[in-house]
C-alpha cells in the first residue's frame, strides 16, 4: 500500500484513572472514523508486554501483522513491539 494511504496512530495513552470509562473507545472511534472518511489505512505499534492495550485493539478488530523493535535512548536496550493494522 502506498505510504500516502496510511495513517499512523503514533501514541495512544489513556490515564489510569480514566480507563474503563469509554475514553479510549471514544478517542479511537474518532481516529478510526477519520481514517475511514479519508480513505486511509490505520496502523500502530504497541509494546509486546502491554496486554491490556493489545486486547483493546484486538477487540476493536485490529489485526496483528508483524513485530518490530524500538531502540531506546540508552542506545543498547530494545523494546519489542507488536504491529497492528485496522481491518
Amino acid at each position: 500500500m502506498p505510504p500516502e494511504q496510511l495513517a499512523v496512530v503514533s501514541r495512544f495513552f489513556v490515564a489510569l484513572q480514566a480507563r474503563r470509562r469509554g475514553v479510549g473507545s471514544a478517542l479511537m472511534d474518532a481516529a478510526e472514523g477519520y481514517g475511514a472518511d479519508h480513505g486511509l489505512r490505520l496502523v500502530l505499534d504497541v509494546a509486546d508486554h502491554n496486554a491490556d492495550a493489545i486486547a483493546f485493539y484486538e477487540r476493536r478488530g485490529w489485526r496483528r501483522v508483524g513485530t518490530a523493535s524500538l531502540l531506546l535512548e540508552d542506545g543498547r536496550t530494545t523494546l519489542p513491539l507488536v504491529v497492528f493494522v485496522l481491518g
